[in-house]
């Protein structure tokens, strides 16, 4: 919004947006822990999208 406004350029902007960022990743590994049982992780590097799909699709014919 300080960009939209006038406030601060373009660069200032960016650096708050990446800043900002890592705080938020940060809050958010913070708050989901590796080893909560009720979570899944997925590993982009290990896991395949055909692997992530059919554990997402065994999920949902759980709950239906």
């Amino acid at each position: 919004v300080a960009y939209l406004q006038g406030k601060i350029n373009l660069d200032e902007e960016i650096l708050l947006i990446k800043r900002r960022t890592r705080i938020y990743v940060r809050s958010q590994a913070s708050w989901f822990k590796d080893n909560d049982p009720d979570i899944h992780w997925f590993h982009i590097k290990e896991d395949t999208i055909e692997e992530m799909e059919n554990t997402i699709r065994n999920w949902q014919s759980a709950i239906d």
